[in-house]
């Protein structure tokens, strides 16, 4: 049981003390209590209860509401300690306040936690859990001398339950973690908790008066309140995210909830609105956006960069017919050939033009770094520099600021050149009326070096720096711009494993930045150039057995008459699976040329299969794009080399030409 007392002695409202209100003649205190019906009627039927004791504390008389407060029969109570005597109520203090009642003669108050739901030897029907506000008055004879006291317990469990449960709804909205606002029906505030104090930065003070517009940051239309008010109005709740305003001025955003407070009588009189500090987490939130946006980006150019390859593929395999045929035949006619050699060489010349732009479509899809080595950026970039010098107009001023010693990277420096060339390109174009550009080289102490192009022209918006690196996206008017230079330079960058950086302000300039990995140690090129094998040996006369390998009808019926026109024999294979047939049926040549991509047993996966059949065989693995899987290739095996389609007369009979001073030749 869970005890406290506290007495409370206090007088009379006219100064007496309270004893002589209640005194009456000694010898008329027990025909007071059992011979005047009247009395007795009044006492026993009081909806208050009490009892009167002696000094002691001894019941002598009980009334029916006291019994049934504290679940007892007066023969229990009357002339016995019973309840009020055990050593719980004791600890209380109250047996020491009835003495002093009957000593000093004054009324006292007393605050008693009665509960004897803890005392196992009680009857069940017995056990009761009060806290009982004890009022002890005394009876005072004739001669003003204490005679009994008579004693009412008050019971005030329900309301000190009441004030326990409201006092700890105070607790829980003083402490809350969320901010807590109760206003009246026009909005005026009624109350905050300190954690509004804390987010908004309005004190108490501040706040208690003002409208709720207080934080409002005008940030929100106004259509917004007024959905808002109406909802309130109408006696339903809006729930809803704000962003408000503190009091230093810095933007919150707050997840709010008000719901309307209504009295006994069902109508609105306040408020209340519960408000969560989100910022964090909205913040969080555009930052997964940012994500999101940033990887479906890289997808989407991922996607493009995938049909980029296939389309140069398919384009190389068109262009190889047609350079074939062509050089063919100009080869044919010899010196005599007049008009048609000239439209030959042109044919050639627009072949080679349209190889270029395949080569752009592959650095766009980075798979194609044809020639790898050291490559020093200040060396490239002064080279393009001095290029643009004699061809910019003087409005142009281009500056240098090149770090020196920098450190070489591995990569293709004509892929580079290109690349740098663009940018330099695409900053004269942004600067119409002239302006500057510098370029800058920097190493960083992470281990990378970057090459910097800043120019102060019109810069761009932050969605259109967004979009810069799409293929075919191009702010320039039409004829002027392909919308494919920033796609490439991205496409190179990916392919050294580097990264291009857009930082752009309208008005105030562009700066793009590519970073490239330094190089650890010193590159020795994969040789994936013909001359990288051996040095070519002079033509000779003798013919090489050839066997063309690809899957496109177009190379097959291109390439065999260019072969042929420079003596040699071919024979054509459509897949990989042909090609080993033969050669398990016995056929032996001088040479495979055999195509990387195609269909089903592609020439990566046709190679091992080819070698362990013929060893010694030697091997010219044709592709559009040198990519990741032939340089092993041609590390691994010396009689394996490669040439690029479409390829001129000139590159193949080089390529038959290191062929012949390699093996020997049939003839």
């Amino acid at each position: 049981m869970h005890t406290t007392g506290k007495a409370v002695p206090q007088d009379g409202q006219d100064g007496r003390p309270d004893a002589e209100l209640l005194r009456v003649p000694a010898d008329s205190v027990e025909t007071l209590l059992h011979h005047e019906p009247f009395l007795e009627r009044i006492f026993e039927q009081s909806p208050h209860p009490m009892w009167v004791s002696d000094a002691r504390g001894v019941p002598l008389r009980t009334n029916a509401a006291l019994r049934d407060l504290l679940r007892v029969t007066d023969a229990e109570l009357v002339g016995k300690y019973c309840l009020l005597e055990d050593p719980l109520v004791a600890a209380q203090g109250f047996m020491p306040l009835v003495q002093a009642v009957f000593e000093q003669g004054r009324t006292a108050r007393f605050a008693l936690d009665y509960d004897t739901s803890l005392l196992p030897s009680l009857p069940l029907a017995h056990r009761v859990q009060l806290i009982l506000d004890m009022t002890i008055s005394p009876l005072l004879d004739t001669e003003g001398k204490v005679t009994n006291a008579v004693i009412q317990p008050l019971d005030i469990t329900r309301a000190t339950q009441v004030e326990g449960t409201l006092r700890k709804v105070s607790m829980a909205l003083e402490q809350s973690p969320v901010s807590v606002v109760i206003a009246d029906t026009k909005g005026t505030i009624e109350y905050v908790n300190p954690k509004f104090t804390e987010v908004s930065g309005y004190s108490t003070a501040d706040a208690i008066g003002q409208n709720t517009r207080l934080v409002n940051s005008g940030l929100q239309p106004r259509e917004t309140y007024l959905r808002l008010w109406n909802t309130l109005r109408a006696g339903e709740v809006w729930e809803g995210n704000l962003q408000n305003r503190t009091k230093a001025g810095a933007l919150v955003w707050e997840h709010v909830k008000i719901s309307p407070i209504r009295d006994a009588e069902a109508r609105i009189v306040a408020y209340v609105a519960i408000k969560e500090d989100i910022t964090e987490r909205k913040k969080a939130e555009a930052e997964r956006r940012e994500l999101s946006a940033q990887l479906h980006q890289a997808q989407k150019l991922e996607s493009l960069g995938s049909l980029a390859g296939g389309v140069a593929h398919d384009l190389n395999n068109v262009l190889a017919a047609i350079l074939s045929s062509a050089s063919m035949h100009r080869e044919t006619l010899g010196d005599a050939g007049g008009g048609l050699a000239k439209s030959l060489d042109t044919i050639a010349r627009a072949c080679l033009r349209g190889r270029d732009v395949v080569k752009g479509l592959l650095y766009f899809a980075h798979k194609d770094l044809e020639t790898v080595g050291e490559v020093d950026l200040n060396a490239l970039a002064e080279d393009i520099v001095q290029l643009l010098d004699s061809a910019i107009l003087k409005q142009v001023r281009i500056f240098t600021d090149l770090q020196e010693p920098l450190g070489e990277i591995e990569g293709d420096a004509g892929a580079l050149s290109h690349a740098l060339m663009n940018l330099c390109v695409n900053s004269m174009d942004a600067m119409p009326a002239g302006g500057v550009i510098t370029i800058r080289t920097r190493r960083n102490p992470g281990g990378t070096i970057e090459l910097r192009v800043q120019d102060s022209g019109q810069g761009m918006s932050p969605e259109v720096a967004k979009k810069a690196v799409e293929p075919f996206f191009t702010t320039k008017p039409r004829g002027k711009g392909t919308g494919l230079g920033l796609s490439m330079v991205h496409g190179t960058m990916k392919a050294h494993k580097g990264s291009l950086e857009i930082r752009s302000v309208p008005g105030q300039g562009t700066e793009m930045i590519l970073t490239f990995p330094c190089l650890a140690e010193p590159v020795v090129p994969p040789g994936l150039a013909v001359a990288a094998a051996a040095a070519p040996a002079p033509e000779g006369s003798g013919f090489l057995r050839i066997l063309l390998v690809d899957a496109d009808d177009l190379v097959r019926e291109a390439i065999p008459p260019l072969l042929m026109a420079l003596g040699h024999r071919v024979e054509v294979a459509q897949s990989g699976l042909e090609l080993l047939k033969r050669l398990e049926a016995g056929l032996e040549v001088d040479l495979v040329i055999l195509d990387m991509n195609m269909p089903n047993l592609n020439g990566a996966q046709t190679l091992p299969l080819l070698l362990a059949l013929c060893p010694d065989q030697a091997v010219l693995m044709s592709t559009g794009f040198i990519d990741e899987e032939l340089a092993p290739l041609l590390q691994a095996h010396p009689r394996v080399m490669s040439i690029r389609k479409p390829f001129t007369l000139d590159e193949i009979r080089e390529t038959l030409q290191w062929v012949k001073s390699k093996a020997p030749v049939s003839g």
